[in-house]
């Protein structure tokens, strides 16, 4: 609806840059053909008696008139503009119009400059509070002993580790946001509880024995295992609950080969080779940008909530169902392990697939489009001087008065520059909105004021400054439609084509 909404807009204000490039050539003529029609032009020079003077010539006198030439009206002049002006003027105006991508290029990477500066310190906070959070999820870890045979020495025994994946795997995430300041930036954190629950069944560690006969496993030193990619960043774990009873939580994955980092739970009851053992446990992560999780479940079922209202579903699947508004979301996802590319048992020795090369979850998306917007709006700040440029000249064509100077024409240039650091400089304080109007009232202002003074003529002055604000409010519909854009960018450089044809269709008919 808002794309609409833009889209009205930016036509209607299509339609009035129309009306006034084409009523403007049409006051012109009116104007001219009004002020021919008001001198009347005598064909030829008349005289006046003044009075009559006697004198005397030989003796009699003769009357002789006074005569005083009338004046003759010329008539009113066409233009000041010779096609070899023309010529020299558009070449003149082009090399301004270039030199203007001069300012626009400091400005365009004084923006970028800003938005690395405001990338900087986004990271900086996540460093201090908490990056991007991937939760590697609970696995069960039953060392084992590995008999091989080896011709020096026989029968070598081996200690090895057999990872259990969960059957059941159910995760409840509410992700609680805050925002973070330093100096004039922001950042969004959050601080995350996590509920997960499920259960491992140990039957299939019984077939998997069963194929390999030299291996024998110690079920009274298994133990829990919970990988998750920043443990500095932990606000609280509780104890886990493994089959009714509570159990604390040690440092350390104590499994390098599936997570880097982690903490992990010593079973103190011996596992039995056909149970299936439920398992609860609650922890809080703090973290900033997103959420990832791993789906090592046979069945992962995982329910986000939050009360941020720009979430943006990442990873290698979208949730199954989700809804957003602007009190936040919820998502919810449900993953089989066909989708991934690893066993639900194996020998910690052989596993060879990379747990985290298929994971799910959420992105809070900050929408601060400051400076991208403003590096899209000095993308068309050249247009929109020879845009300015172009309507002078046009102007210019079909008047008598006084002409800009091409120093005056740079002048125009650099204010029109200048508008887009103002507004880089303002919307870091205000909303852009308001940031992009008070820039553009000074832009009008001070080019419309300057015009009217160079010119001596403020109904021109007052004419290039609502061309200006039209200009201005095209730009500002340009930015808020970028399905857009390329249609509104064409159709305005299609109208300023036609204004310079209108303006130059007589200049090989001797003006």
């Amino acid at each position: 609806m808002d794309e609409w909404m833009w889209l009205i807009a930016g036509v209607l204000v299509l339609l009035g840059i129309i009306a006034v490039v084409v009523a403007l050539p049409v006051w012109l003529i009116v104007r001219r053909v009004r002020s021919h029609s008001g001198v009347p032009v005598p064909p030829v020079a008349h005289v006046d008696i003044i009075e009559e003077k006697t004198v005397m010539e030989d003796s009699s006198p003769v009357v002789q008139p006074v005569v005083h030439a009338a004046p003759v009206p010329v008539a009113a002049p066409r233009s000041i503009w010779s096609e070899h002006d023309v010529l020299v003027r558009f070449v003149l105006v082009a090399v301004i119009g270039l030199f203007m991508l001069v300012p626009l290029s400091l400005i365009d990477g004084q923006a970028q400059d800003r938005g690395d500066l405001r990338a900087s310190v986004t990271r900086d906070i996540a460093a201090t509070w908490g990056q991007a959070q991937e939760l590697g999820g609970p696995t069960l870890l039953i060392p084992v002993t590995v008999r091989t045979k080896s011709k020096d020495d026989g029968v070598v025994e081996v200690a090895d580790t057999l990872v259990l994946l969960p059957k059941v795997l159910q995760i409840g995430a509410t992700i609680n946001t805050e925002i973070r300041t330093r100096g004039i930036y922001e950042s969004v954190v959050y601080t995350a509880p996590l509920q997960v629950k499920g259960t491992f069944d140990l039957k299939p560690v019984a077939g998997f024995l069963k194929d390999r006969g030299w291996i024998t496993p110690h079920y009274d030193q298994a133990y829990f295992s919970f990988g998750l990619s920043q443990t500095s960043s932990l606000r609280d774990v509780e104890p886990l609950m493994f089959d009714g009873q509570s159990i604390a939580f040690a440092p350390g994955a104590r499994n390098r080969a599936l997570f880097e980092q982690g903490f992990h739970a010593p079973i103190a009851e011996k596992l039995s080779a056909s149970a299936i053992y439920p398992f609860e446990m609650t922890v809080t992560v703090k973290g900033s940008e997103g959420l990832r999780f791993l789906p090592l479940g046979e069945q992962t079922s995982v329910q986000v909530n939050s009360a941020w209202p720009h979430p943006s579903f990442q990873g290698n699947a979208l949730p199954d169902e989700h809804q957003i508004s602007e009190s936040g979301f919820s998502a919810h996802w449900t993953i089989p392990n066909l989708t991934r590319n690893y066993q639900q048992v194996a020998l910690s020795s052989e596993w060879n697939a990379r747990i985290n090369e298929f994971t799910f979850g959420v992105d809070l998306f900050e929408p601060v489009k400051l400076y991208g917007e403003i590096l899209r709006a000095t993308k068309y700040g050249i247009l929109f001087i020879a845009l300015t440029f172009a309507l002078f000249l046009a102007n210019e064509l079909h008047s008598t008065n006084r002409r800009l100077h091409p120093v005056q024409y740079g002048m125009v240039g650099v204010a029109m520059s200048l508008f887009y650091l103002l507004l880089l400089a303002l919307a870091e304080h205000m909303p852009f909105v308001w940031a992009y109007i008070l820039a553009s009232l000074v832009a009008v202002a001070m080019n419309g004021v300057y015009v009217g003074f160079a010119l001596r003529a403020w109904p021109r002055g007052i004419r290039l400054g609502i061309g200006l604000a039209l200009l201005h409010a095209l730009l500002f519909t340009v930015l808020r439609m970028e399905d857009y854009s390329l249609l509104m960018g064409t159709v305005l450089l299609l109208i300023t084509v036609g204004m310079l044809m209108h303006a130059t269709r007589r200049l090989g008919n001797n003006g």
